[in-house]
């Protein structure tokens, strides 16, 4: 092709490049226009669902009130650093978030008149909260949530956890089964929901189900994949299923030695 135009007349060749230039101008705006729709496209959708992009790709708490008299009260820098879904489905709500929490693709669903509290400091990854109606939960100062832990209360009821705990992945904690078993003499419902506490400094490793009714002592350890059914006292090491008490006098650091 080149040998070819070095053969004709120069101002044929100057016409050849000129329209060369003019194919390659036209090729790069067509370029630029079908990026530019792309983009702008995709923001639209981001936009649709209500995911805001600020400093970056950091994506912010959404929030979609559905009732009345729902009251929040987040700390600035925690929008500032965090990415969160929060429905309030009725009334009555009380959410609080204190500074330095920092949710990382957390999911929070409240029904009404439930109160919700996740403390200073405290680094909450894809944790996943879920208040029916009357029910409280409270979250301790420096509390880590490593990835995908869930918070359930169904019923009234309440869960509190304690300053400086650890939680793995997968751990789940649930004040109630979520359906009903009943004495078929008397027609009596006899799993009815039930308070947790999870004191201080408490470890629960990856997979652990924490169930109604449990309290778990300051400084203890729960093993992988255990399930809590009973109290376990302070400053022990709980395995199984059902978990059991197989070391006392123990405690734990977050840091290897």
């Amino acid at each position: 092709m080149f040998a070819k135009v070095s053969r004709l007349r120069p101002e044929m060749r100057d016409a050849l490049k000129s329209k060369h230039q003019i194919y390659r101008f036209l090729a790069q705006i067509a370029i630029r226009s079908t990026l530019a729709y792309f983009w702008n496209w995709n923001y639209l959708i981001l936009s649709i669902l209500g995911i805001v992009i600020r400093r970056g790709w950091r994506v912010a708490i959404t929030v979609s009130d559905l009732g009345q008299d729902n009251i929040l009260l987040i700390d600035p820098d925690v929008m500032e650093k965090s990415s969160a879904r929060i429905v309030l489905k009725g009334s009555g709500n009380v959410l609080k978030i204190a500074s330095q929490c920092v949710l990382k693709s957390a999911s929070i669903v409240l029904g009404s008149r439930c109160n919700v509290s996740l403390g200073e400091r405290s680094q909450l990854a894809s944790i996943d909260i879920y208040c029916a109606d009357e029910c409280e939960i409270f979250v301790g100062r420096g509390v880590s949530c490593t990835w995908s832990s869930r918070l359930y209360a169904h019923e009234p009821s309440r869960i509190f956890i304690g300053d400086r705990c650890l939680i793995a992945s997968d751990v789940s904690i649930m004040t109630s089964d979520m359906h009903t078993i009943y004495d078929v003499a008397t027609g009596e419902r006899i799993n009815k929901a039930q308070d947790i506490h999870i004191g201080e400094h408490v470890w629960l490793a990856s997979s652990v189900k924490v169930m109604k009714g449990v309290k778990i002592g300051d400084n203890s350890v729960i093993g992988a994949a255990s399930i809590v059914t009973s109290d376990v006292p302070n400053n022990c090491v709980a395995v199984g299923v059902p978990a059991k008490v197989v070391k006392e006098h123990t405690n734990w650091d977050i840091a290897l030695r």
